[in-house]
């Protein structure tokens, strides 16, 4: 679980320094919802990637 609170901390960070480079007027509810959105993300990666490693189908690499 704290692989996806590092990666929802991560992207509230860049959301925060773009808005500063770029600077543009963000809301603070719009960097909150970017990082759970982020981490919403992550969390879907990592279990769609358990649920293929467990599938023959997805052990196979053609080049």
């Amino acid at each position: 679980m704290m692989i996806v609170v590092r990666s929802g901390l991560y992207t509230v960070l860049a959301t925060i320094m773009m808005s500063f480079l770029l600077r543009a007027d963000v809301a603070r509810s719009v960097v909150i919802l970017v990082g759970a959105f982020g981490g919403f993300l992550v969390y879907v990666r990592h279990e769609l990637s358990a649920w293929s490693a467990g599938d023959e189908r997805w052990q196979r690499r053609v080049l």
